[in-house]
């Protein structure tokens, strides 16, 4: 079975945006596969709200993702719905998707190093043993540091 895990603030246009979104709140209160979690404030301070691709390199994260496999998705991304290949019906994820732990699209500015995480598909704990190897002491955003 698969969720939707949202991860927000309870400040800024992250909290703004649940408490004015009737769409969400009736979807909160009736479909229990979407599921809320609030990052911490630390967080949100120490790495501020506009540098969120932050957010996926620390292990807090990670350690609060629900499913083992995860989907990253975020308003500038676009899925073809006439491929091969389904998230819905387990096919990419059993052909493809399970052997390898990051999936994203990469940059086009840097030919090709690094990478743009907000489509992509991810191994949670092979995130986590990347963060405990290696921790991100430069404050690099996702796409370089993975």
């Amino acid at each position: 079975d698969w969720a939707v895990q949202v991860f927000y603030s309870d400040s800024g246009q992250s909290q703004i945006g649940l408490d004015i979104n009737p769409g969400i709140a009736k979807l909160n209160a009736t479909h229990e596969r979407l599921i809320f979690t609030k990052l911490p404030a630390e967080m949100t301070r120490s790495k501020g709200m506009k540098r969120r691709l932050l957010y996926l390199t620390d292990e807090w994260f990670w350690r609060n993702v629900l499913a083992e496999r995860v989907l990253l998705f975020s308003g500038n991304g676009a899925m073809c719905s006439n491929a091969n290949l389904s998230l819905l019906d387990g096919s990419a994820q059993s052909r493809l998707f399970d052997h390898v732990d990051y999936v994203g699209s990469p940059w086009r500015n840097f030919w090709g190093a690094g990478g743009d995480g907000s489509l992509s598909y991810r191994n949670r704990t092979a995130m986590l043993d990347a963060i405990r190897y290696h921790p991100n002491d430069k404050l690099e955003t996702d796409g370089s540091y993975f």
